[in-house]
């Protein structure tokens, strides 16, 4: 998935459900790491990293946020991760 090529359907497709947030990744190639420009198969090659800020926004969105007595699927948020470059 690309923003230039799916974010626009994702949006328009989940934009009745306000349990859904959509985070993008400009900088991030398509295993969030980070970079400039397009993705190019020597990227593979070079140790990397999953971009921090992709790696906070998921411990973030699994960590509890449900009340007391609450079931976690009736709090639940639905978070969708686009990455930027291609």
């Amino acid at each position: 998935m690309t923003v230039a090529d799916d974010l626009a359907g994702w949006q328009a497709g989940l934009a009745h459900r306000a349990d859904v947030t959509i985070r993008v990744y400009d900088a991030d190639d398509h295993l969030f790491f980070p970079g400039s420009g397009p993705s190019a198969p020597a990227d593979y090659d070079k140790p990397q990293h999953v971009d921090a800020a992709v790696i906070t926004d998921i411990a973030d969105w699994l960590a509890p946020r449900r009340s007391p007595g609450s079931s976690p699927a009736s709090n639940a948020d639905r978070c969708g991760l686009l990455h930027g470059r291609v």
